[in-house]
């Protein structure tokens, strides 16, 4: 399959391109965040919960980063199949977290300087990800600083390798017909 520039494609078909995508990425946004909010964190009771829940939630964020890049790779239009890989790698990265905290929330109350809801803990881990930090919600035991400090350091590593990994893929997916072309020849 011959993947395919933006700049290539005719006005009206780059048109149709994009507003499909911008509405396969809205659908995929809202369904990530429609799980999230059904899903019940708020179970478990021990401490050592919280990390196996965030490794397995890690280990699932990392499967679905590789599903979206090979998506990426194998798309006719990998420009556009990388901004809806983003639209479900993002929400999912950070309903990971959101959910971590409220399950240490509902664990002890006194975990974090309120209780978490759903959307609490979802602001929460959005802004923690943006390095906003409004001071409103806070964590206050060392098992709540340990896991937001652990967001803070992967943040770090989705941008660093989520984002630019998946416009990278993009590029190679679009320049690897010059590639192989290349080794072809040699």
């Amino acid at each position: 399959m011959n993947a395919r520039r933006l700049g290539e494609l005719h006005r009206a078909e780059l048109r149709k391109a994009i507003v499909f995508t911008s509405l396969k990425s809205a659908l995929f946004f809202v369904s990530v965040l429609g799980l999230y909010y059904a899903f019940p964190f708020d179970r478990g009771n021990t401490n050592s919960s919280a990390w196996i829940r965030l490794a397995i939630g890690l280990i699932f964020f990392g499967f679905t980063a590789f599903l979206v890049a090979r998506k990426v790779w194998n798309s006719h239009l990998p420009q556009l199949r990388a901004i809806e890989g983003l639209a479900v790698a993002f929400p999912l990265f950070i309903c990971v977290y959101a959910g971590i905290y409220i399950g240490l929330s509902h664990q002890d109350p006194k975990a974090f300087s309120e209780v978490l809801t759903h959307t609490s803990s979802l602001y929460f881990a959005v802004v923690t990800f943006g390095t906003v930090g409004f001071g409103d919600i806070r964590p206050v035991n060392d098992l709540a600083r340990m896991v937001v400090t652990s967001q803070i350091l992967v943040d770090v590593l989705f941008i660093a390798f989520v984002v630019r990994g998946l416009f990278r893929i993009s590029g190679q997916a679009l320049n690897r017909e010059t590639i192989m072309s290349v080794n072809r020849d040699e």
